[in-house]
């Protein structure tokens, strides 16, 4: 088979690697060649196979193209995928199509180079040359040799790349770069850590030549290993507790919450911005040590719910209303963490919330989950498919969903955003204004009053409600538009309308969204940082 033919028959497939290791119990020539005939009964293009007796076997029963290599560790030399010319000559001898071999930058044992096994190799064979890189200048060497083919492989098992093993994902950067680079004249292979069709895909859709998968279809044991993994870390978080703060401007909740979101105690402290961020984290550091020395069960983390745009890598407040001077920036995460000496996760207290009514759902969730909390502003949170939507932290902010062009001016900065129309603030000063109106005299609205006067259905209190309903139904459009959200839970202290909120809305959307009031009213955000921090634990 000639070099064309050969490519051409592997192009954009799935080649699958069917090696064993040590005394795995699948690690002999029979069972092996089995597992490529069954792979290539599921589609596969071509396999990847190790050492010279199983790929002689192989050959017998195999009938598409067939990459060897050769796995030795020698003593002075980490390579170990075909490491000298003398193991590339038995996978030549074995009858490979294509021979792999370690094309790194690090030193090979015998102080062989990889210039003379190449060249060597080309004069005795006329078997096609695959590098296994970790690196783009790797690959972009091993085109200078004179590879023909160039494999990611090694990405993540080389000491400079070691980091990239972590995330357990395909390094698609280096095979964007290679294919940028060499991809006009080199087949790019797709290998290491690529474990679903999703990744699959992706890797050739970033134009990878052919994808190659072995561990996650013929490597059952590391599977099953991975899996129970897993499945272990759940029980022990499942029985996790962490401590939730809900990080407010006038009081700070924390609570004792379970991995099932059950608030097993709860303590609610003054928050004296005046004194400064400083102050109030000080003394939040001295209500979670007190409600930490309350129970002997064990903390596991610390999650906080923070008012505005927060980057929780960073464990900063970057924008929003800034609750003190010295708000944006501080270091909440490290001085807390520094404190308890426990690992600590912040987020914005709309995403937590969002979270934590999506959590506690043990019915089917939704695909798709807004939450919307209606207070001092506009809160928001979006849910998709599990995962909190966060951008760089500007992600579900639907407060600042623009719905009257050159409107009224907002806080961000900009006009007409949803929050400058719609707020229980808001609410509660346009009906101070007609109190006059409507002969009751003047006093200070509280939630319960609002509510109460929105229940009696007085017509001055319900065209200002319903003028609220209106830009609120208008920034519900076009969140349907933008995401089609299966469930819109609304928080809040308005929330507490349930129905007469609800209903008001429906009647006033082209399209039914399904809506409910949060099940866990205040303590969402609270909740819902807990649940993060367990959820962010190693």
């Amino acid at each position: 088979m000639n070099k064309e033919d050969l490519l051409n028959k592997i192009y954009g497939g799935l080649i699958v690697s069917c090696q064993a290791e040590g005394d795995e119990p699948l690690n002999s020539a029979p069972i092996l060649t089995a597992l490529s005939l069954a792979a290539i009964r599921g589609g596969a293009v071509a396999i990847r196979a190790e050492r010279p007796g199983n790929i002689i076997e192989m050959k017998k029963h195999v009938h598409v193209p067939l990459i060897g290599l050769y796995k030795r560790k020698y003593d002075n030399s980490d390579v170990y995928i075909t490491p000298t010319l003398k193991e590339a000559l038995a996978i030549i001898d074995a009858g490979a199509d294509i021979l792999a071999l370690d094309a790194t930058s690090r030193p090979r044992p015998n102080q062989e180079n990889l210039i003379t096994i190449v060249n060597e190799v080309k004069q005795r064979s006329a078997v096609l040359l695959m590098a296994d890189v970790a690196t783009l200048e790797e690959g972009l060497n091993a085109a200078q040799l004179g590879f023909d083919l160039i494999g990611t492989t090694l990405s993540g098992y080389t000491e400079t790349t070691a980091a990239k093993a972590a995330s357990d994902q395909p390094d698609f950067e280096l095979i964007t770069a290679l294919v940028a680079r060499l991809g006009h004249r080199i087949p790019i292979i797709a290998e290491g850590r690529i474990w679903t069709a999703e990744d699959a895909c992706e890797a050739l859709r970033r134009g990878a030549f052919a994808v190659v998968i072995g561990t996650a279809i013929t490597r059952p044991t590391i599977v099953t290993r991975k899996i129970v993994a897993q499945i272990e870390r759940f029980h022990q978080l499942q029985n996790s507790i962490a401590v939730g703060v809900d990080l407010g401007g006038t009081k700070t909740a924390i609570g004792r919450v379970s991995f099932q979101g059950a608030v097993k105690a709860k303590k609610v402290i003054s928050s004296n911005w005046d004194g400064g961020t400083k102050q109030v984290i000080g003394d939040l550091i001295s209500g979670i040590n007190r409600i930490i020395a309350s129970n002997d069960e064990p903390i596991a983390a610390i999650g906080i719910a923070a008012s505005g745009r927060v980057n929780p890598e960073q464990g900063v407040v970057f924008d929003g209303v800034p609750l003190a001077t010295d708000y944006f920036g501080y270091p909440i995460l490290e001085q807390i963490s520094n404190a308890t000496g426990l690992p600590v996760s912040i987020e914005n207290d709309a995403n937590a919330a969002a979270y934590a009514e999506y959590s506690i759902r043990t019915d089917r969730p939704p695909q798709r989950l807004v939450f919307i909390t209606i207070g001092t502003g506009i809160g928001g949170g979006i849910m998709i498919d599990g995962k909190l939507l966060r951008g760089n932290g500007n992600a579900g902010e639907i407060g600042h969903i623009c719905i009257e062009h050159n409107g009224r001016k907002c806080r961000c900065g900009r006009r007409g955003c949803l929050e400058t129309y719609v707020s229980r603030k808001l609410l509660e000063q346009e009906i101070q204004n007609q109190l006059p109106k409507i002969g009751i005299a003047s006093m200070a609205l509280t939630t319960d009053t609002i509510i109460e006067l929105i229940r009696s259905n007085h017509p001055q209190v319900m065209k200002i409600f319903y003028r609220q309903m209106d830009y609120l139904a208008s920034g519900l459009e076009t969140i349907f538009n933008m995401i089609e959200p299966d469930l819109v839970v609304l928080g809040g202290e308005l929330s507490r309308l349930e129905n007469i909120l609800i209903d008001s809305l429906q009647k006033r959307i082209l399209r039914p969204i399904p809506m409910t009031p949060s099940k866990l009213g205040n303590t969402a955000g609270m909740i819902g940082a807990a649940l993060l921090a367990i959820e962010n634990l190693p």
